[in-house]
């Protein structure tokens, strides 16, 4: 997921959820995400690009949160330093 704020410093182009696809999502304490819409974010990590579709959020506190989904598509491994 993306903030709203972040999307738009990014002058990514939001686009509203279809008909039938909209989703519940909740923050950690059980508040609900008001989710705006969705954007293609490209995500560069070590000179590697990995395109990601991501939820836009209202007033997220975090610039983005990576997801468990994007850790499995690319075999993400994080290691302990």
């Amino acid at each position: 997921v993306i903030a709203e704020h972040s999307a738009q410093q990014l002058k990514l182009k939001i686009q509203p959820l279809t008909f039938g696809k909209s989703r519940n999502l909740f923050a950690a304490d059980g508040s609900p995400l008001n989710i705006i819409g969705s954007v293609e974010l490209p995500i560069m990590i070590k000179g590697l690009f990995f395109p990601q579709k991501a939820l836009v959020i209202a007033n997220l506190n975090e610039k983005f949160i990576i997801g468990e989904d994007f850790m499995r598509n690319y075999n993400v491994v994080l290691l302990p330093s």
